[in-house]
Formats: C-alpha cells, sequence, structure tokens
C-alpha cells in the first residue's frame, strides 16, 4: 500500500480540505497529494502551515528561531535571522 492510500493519511488530507483558506493550504494539499513536486518556495509555505497547525497567515512572527527555515519568513523580528 502506498502511503497516499492510507486511511490515516486520506483523513489527514480531507482534514486540510475543511480548514479554512490560509496561505500555505494549497501548496501543503499539493504536497500531501504528491502532484508535484514543490518549488522551494512552496515547501516553505507548507512546511509553516504544517507546523503552526494549519493556521499560518504569515502576518506575524512565529517566532520559532530554531526553525532551519526561521530565517526565510518574511515577518521576523529584525535581528532575528541567526
Amino acid at each position: 500500500m502506498q502511503l497516499t492510500e492510507d486511511p490515516g493519511y486520506q483523513r489527514l488530507i480531507k482534514e486540510v480540505e475543511s480548514m479554512p483558506r490560509r496561505r500555505g493550504k494549497r501548496e501543503y494539499l499539493i504536497f500531501l497529494r504528491r502532484e508535484r513536486r514543490l518549488k522551494r518556495d512552496e515547501a516553505i509555505k507548507a512546511k509553516c502551515y504544517d507546523c503552526c497547525n494549519f493556521y499560518y497567515d504569515q502576518a506575524v512572527d512565529c517566532g520559532v528561531k530554531s526553525c532551519a527555515l526561521y530565517t526565510y519568513t518574511p515577518y521576523r523580528r529584525r535581528g532575528d535571522s541567526e
């Protein structure tokens, strides 16, 4: 059985589909459905959406400075790039 055929995986896809529209949702669904390979900026949006419990609006700094992608988030506080 492939991952995309797993019932738990299908439940995750349906859960994400039912969530309100937020930045990164479309990219995360493309990733989950294995529709195509994501571009770098799309992958970052998808991961932030996943990490923020499906509520990534990119309007505020997430504050997760230990994240390897933190330096790429546009709303981080100045001086927090390290």
